[in-house]
């Protein structure tokens, strides 16, 4: 009976609302994974997410940021424009865009140096590491919050 009934729902939910939620597990995942410093797992969840929904902002925000982390600003600051093209009231996806600035040009302006690179990934104050999750899980808490 309970089969029969499972079976039901799922014959409700339509294809479209089933890989909304499958994309966004994909993001959810992405994000815990980016959380515990697996920046490649973490990417090919969102890139998953992207690929099922490409608009879905929460995995915009949270390739960028791995993206980023990674050191492929240009395409960390496509998704952000992207994210912020799509919903440019959001002041925390403006922000996120306005880091991911910031920190193009500082890499303008310095000339690597794997010194620097070095200090970076030593806890160096004035090389702080980006937190590749750090920007996605802020909207992640907005995005729930509306939810509720």
């Amino acid at each position: 009976m309970i089969l029969v009934g499972a079976l039901a729902l799922l014959l409700l939910i339509s294809t479209q609302d089933f890989h909304a939620v499958e994309a966004e597990g994909h993001a959810d995942l992405g994000l815990a994974l980016a959380s515990a410093g697996r920046r490649e797992e973490a990417e090919a969840h969102y890139r998953e997410a992207l690929e099922i929904r490409p608009t879905l902002i929460a995995a915009q925000q949270g390739l960028a940021s791995v993206l980023l982390e990674n050191g492929d600003t240009l395409a960390a600051l496509a998704l952000f424009q992207q994210s912020v093209a799509q919903n440019p009231r959001n002041s925390t996806l403006r922000k996120n865009l306005a880091l991911a600035l910031h920190r193009a040009e500082k890499s303008k302006r310095r000339k690597p140096s794997s010194k620097r690179h070095a200090s970076s990934k030593t806890g160096n104050p004035r090389m702080s590491s980006f937190e590749p999750a750090e920007l996605a899980r802020g909207f992640s808490v907005q995005r729930n919050q509306k939810r509720m």
